[in-house]
């Protein structure tokens, strides 16, 4: 039988000579070329990792200093053994221990390696393992055995993210600087990713864990799939909300009809809006409609936070987990339905209304933005006559831009709390984004800014509204709320019907306040049809303000694809 190089070279490390090992190794067990029992196959497998009486993660053969890495997480994971100390929160344990507390432990894995077991250990978080996205359920699995194997060196799960978490902890303390000097954050997304996996490992072992399908999704949409319907397939079978019929494992089905199916389900079945956050228009490479997310993209932009909660920090029947944002009320569209055609893709119908359009768009902040020779976009949003009155929260338009660039939201690890704005003095004469500052309340800041502004440009509305809105963003584009929707959204006029942008912050409107305009009849309501992305040429307006809050000047200018 014929197997894959990775596959021979496990098995061959893997096999007794004194006794019979059994594995289930999907490859050999999945007929990968049988599409109907495949996916009759993959259905199971959350049942199949249930009864295992372990599991055994095979990273490769031996090298890069894999040995000496593996070897670094037993003499971490033991230290804090021997101290009695929690390995299941190595981050309040690290905060607790003094400086030479730690120094005692580096000191002692220093001396027992000859190389540099740190970078070993950077090295080995980047294989394929860590990246791909069928190994999350290898991870999650209930099981009470679970090995990390790589060559002939082996450590158990737990003890491999307890050294984990303590060298991400340790090479950020300035403190322990002398220990790491070439050594940068381990802020990779394998890291990330680890420790999501870790915190669900313990949510399902403390019989806590829940997750939806758009979470879940958002989760790990950074790991990597050879097939992208496995984006959705691979973690299906992590969902504990009820599935419709129509997500089940089939690949029959192609790409775009599998996004759409995910779109349908939370957009129609579970009456949410939500999933619209993660529409990306930079990155539409499928025959997709504008409001079906792309999950092939691991895009950077984050969505606006929907939970006071990060999904992964969320346990069944969380009291903190709270919305943030109530831009319609609760009021939800009873109308909203798919509209299909045989020539076109399915159309979402919907309900709101606009609030105004836009008028003039700063330039869009995005992640390779943080070179110094870009860093001032962000500074270039600022407003003139910053102690003018802000009608719409009576505010100074310092005090309200302030808030608008962070959303008003402070983003406290997997926290998030409504009322925050950054200290614009400070930020305004920073070169460089690049470096966390050193004042824990700046580092707050910093986090909060960059996870509200990365993709996203200010914006202003025709009735002076200060509004954070995706890069994309066009003078022209409609402000809107759709019923259900707990933001607002840009939406581009296509003809008769219309093209999903992406979400929308406006500030001073966010707690339900449009919805008095409805109420009063200034407003009315109307039907909003959701079609394909419109791909005419971007122009973006650059503005500047003037005395009186914003008299501005316009200048066109053509932005690259």
């Amino acid at each position: 039988m014929g197997v894959t190089q990775s596959l021979y070279e496990a098995l061959q490390h893997l096999r007794s000579h004194e006794e019979t090992r059994t594995f289930w190794i999907d490859a050999i067990c999945i007929n990968q070329l049988d599409i109907a029992e495949k996916s009759a196959q993959v259905r199971k497998m959350q049942q199949i990792y249930g009864r295992s009486i372990g599991v055994l993660i095979w990273l490769g053969p031996e090298g890069d200093g894999s040995a000496s890495a593996l070897a670094l997480a037993s003499t971490i994971s033991a230290y804090w053994s021997d101290q009695g100390l929690n390995l299941s929160d190595v981050e309040s344990e690290f905060r607790s221990k003094s400086p030479a507390d730690l120094s005692t432990l580096l000191d002692e894995c220093n001396s027992k390696f000859d190389t540099t077991p740190v970078e070993a250990f950077r090295s080995l978080i980047t294989r394929d393992w860590f990246e791909r996205v069928w190994t999350v359920q290898e991870a999650a699995a209930p099981v009470k055995t679970k090995t990390i194997q790589c060559g002939d060196s082996k450590i158990d799960w737990w003890s491999f993210i307890a050294a984990a978490k303590f060298l991400s902890h340790a090479i950020q303390r300035p403190d322990l600087k002398v220990y790491f000097p070439n050594t940068g954050a381990l802020g990779t997304t394998s890291m990330r990713g680890l420790f999501n996996l870790d915190h669900l490992q313990r949510l399902i072992g403390g019989g806590k864990y829940q997750a939806d399908l758009l979470g879940t999704l958002a989760n790990y949409r950074h790991y990597k799939a050879t097939d992208p319907r496995d984006k959705v397939y691979a973690l299906l079978g992590l969902v504990t909300e009820a599935l419709t019929d129509i997500l089940v494992c089939d690949y029959v089905l192609d790409l775009p009809t599998v996004y759409l199916k995910v779109a349908e389900h939370c957009v129609l079945h579970r009456g949410s809006l939500e999933c619209l956050g993660y529409c990306n228009p930079s990155s539409r490479d499928l025959d997709l409609p504008s409001w079906v997310p792309n999950w092939r993209d691991p895009s950077v932009r984050h969505p606006f936070a929907y939970l006071s909660k990060h999904r992964p920090s969320i346990c069944a029947s969380d009291p903190a987990a709270k919305r943030i944002y109530s831009s319609s009320a609760d009021v939800t569209s009873q109308k909203r339905h798919l509209s299909f055609s045989k020539l076109q893709k399915p159309k979402l119908v919907t309900e709101g209304f606009c609030i105004g359009k836009a008028v003039a768009t700063g330039l869009p902040y995005y992640q390779d933005a943080h070179r110094d020779s870009e860093s001032d976009v962000i500074r270039g949003w600022e407003p003139e006559n910053l102690q003018g009155v802000y009608e719409p929260t009576c505010e100074t338009i310092l005090e309200a831009f302030s808030r608008t660039i962070v959303a008003d939201v402070a983003k406290k690890g997997p926290l998030r709390e409504r009322g925050y704005s950054v200290n614009w003095s400070f930020w305004r004469s920073i070169k460089d984004y690049t470096e966390q500052p050193a004042s824990p309340q700046r580092r707050l800041e910093w986090g909060s800014l960059l996870f509200a502004t990365v993709g996203r440009s200010f914006v202003l509305s025709e009735n002076g509204y200060m509004c954070l809105a995706p890069g994309e963003t066009r003078p022209g584009d409609e402000i809107c709320l759709l019923l259900g929707g707990h933001v607002f959204y840009i939406l581009r006029p296509v003809g008769e019907s219309w093209s999903f942008v992406g979400e929308c912050y406006v500030h001073g409107f966010m707690d339900g306040e449009a919805m008095s305009l409805l109420v009063n009849e200034t407003l009315e309501l109307q039907e909003f049809t959701i079609v394909q992305m419109s791909y005419n040429p971007p122009a973006t307006l650059v503005y500047r303000t003037t005395s009186g809050f914003c008299r501005m000047f316009a200048k066109i200018v053509k932005r690259a694809n």
